[in-house]
């Protein structure tokens, strides 16, 4: 299995696409996130810990007030962290398991923001650092997201910092410009890891 490390905007899921284009079977935890926090029993705890003011129009989770509301204080995220992790990691371990019995799959990437902050690196035979300048990771956050400085800070003082996520990492991608130069990157990366796997 291979496992993504990089700051927030790094561009994660953009290297976790690449190696999808060929033949790896990718586990995003946003995206599995997504579905838990649409468990009817999720959003009624979620309601329960931090009121209406986190539900949308239509009863669900408003992931940016929720987001304010977490990345502000390590207690609220550790909180809506116990909630939903273990939840995510049944659905991870689902996938994998369906990943390893597809022949057409040739690896495992793990597309996981807290890969390390919860202990999951265990999992991994190689990691891959996306590197990325704070620059760009702020723009995309900002185009993406709507974050702005001062939450890219919260968040990155949540995690581990990026020296020790390049210091553990087998690889080191470089994702600064053209989407042609990822993709070159990660076709050669990707021969690579699959002859030491």
């Amino acid at each position: 299995m291979i496992g993504l490390l990089g700051g927030a905007g790094a561009g994660k899921s953009s290297v976790a696409r690449e190696f999808a284009k060929l033949g790896c079977g990718v586990i995003s935890a946003d995206a599995i996130n997504h579905q838990v926090q649409q468990q009817t029993e999720v959003i009624e705890k979620i309601r329960g810990f931090w009121g209406e003011e986190v539900l949308d129009e239509t009863g669900g989770i408003n992931r940016k007030a929720l987001g304010n509301i977490v990345f502000h204080d390590k207690v609220e995220l550790k909180k809506l962290t116990n909630l939903v992790h273990p939840l995510i990691e049944i659905e991870e371990k689902a996938l994998i398991e369906r990943y390893q019995k597809a022949p057409e799959i040739t690896a495992i990437v793990l597309d996981i923001p807290l890969l390390l902050e919860n202990g999951l690196e265990s999992w991994c035979d190689k990691l891959v650092f996306v590197e990325c300048d704070e620059e760009s990771r702020l723009e995309r956050l900002r185009e993406n997201k709507g974050w702005d400085e001062k939450k890219q800070k919260k968040v990155g003082n949540l995690q581990i910092s990026l020296d020790t996520k390049a210091k553990i990492s087998d690889y080191n991608v470089k994702n600064y410009s053209k989407k042609q130069d990822l993709a070159q990157q990660i076709t050669r990366l990707y021969s690579e890891i699959i002859e030491d796997l």
